[in-house]
């Protein structure tokens, strides 16, 4: 899956957390900023956030999910939401957990 947001690019590797796989994407700005990445259940509880990260101009990050909450447990089998930000990109994309 490729998405462009204002000659930004964000390209999720791996949308779907099935048996110890991770969610992946990479990110590309346009301009200097912090990669910053949330995971949200589908009632719109925040589940995750994942450390942001300072991204030079043009740099691209690869960052992941691994189906765990901020507290470490396995999330329930769903559908959830991240959101990933930084100087160019505030979009929303879908992930799929299946245990």
């Amino acid at each position: 899956l490729h998405y462009y947001t204002n000659s930004a690019h964000i390209e999720m590797v791996n949308n779907v957390v099935r048996n110890g796989s991770l969610i992946e994407f990479e990110s590309k700005a346009v301009s200097d900023g912090t990669l910053r990445a949330r995971v949200f259940s589908a009632n719109g509880s925040l589940v995750r956030s994942i450390p942001g990260e300072s991204v030079p101009a043009n740099a691209i990050v690869r960052k992941s999910w691994d189906g765990l909450n901020d507290a470490g447990e396995q999330v329930a089998n769903g559908l959830y939401f991240l959101k990933i930000e930084n100087a160019s990109i505030d979009q929303w994309y879908e992930a799929i957990v299946q245990w």
